[in-house]
């Protein structure tokens, strides 16, 4: 894959995640490109608008702690 190339994920259909899977997923996407490539190269599309408050939250609460062990040792 290219690194620059735009990820575009689509929620049609879905209006519910669980806050688990935002974490282990896009949390993780969020640490692993960092914010800036985050912001720049992820797209969320026919996002519901609860579950995009959701992902916001867990990102937001996700920003103020420490990566997990397993992402500070690669």
């Amino acid at each position: 894959m290219n690194p620059k190339s735009k990820i575009i994920i689509d929620f049609a259909d879905i209006f519910v995640v669980s806050s688990s899977f935002a974490d282990e997923v896009l949390v993780m996407l969020f640490h692993e490109l960092g914010a800036i490539n985050f912001m720049s190269r992820i797209e969320f599309v026919n996002v519901d608008k609860t579950v995009r408050g959701l992902i916001d939250r867990v990102i937001m609460q996700r920003m103020v702690l420490p990566k997990p062990e397993s992402e500070n040792e690669k």
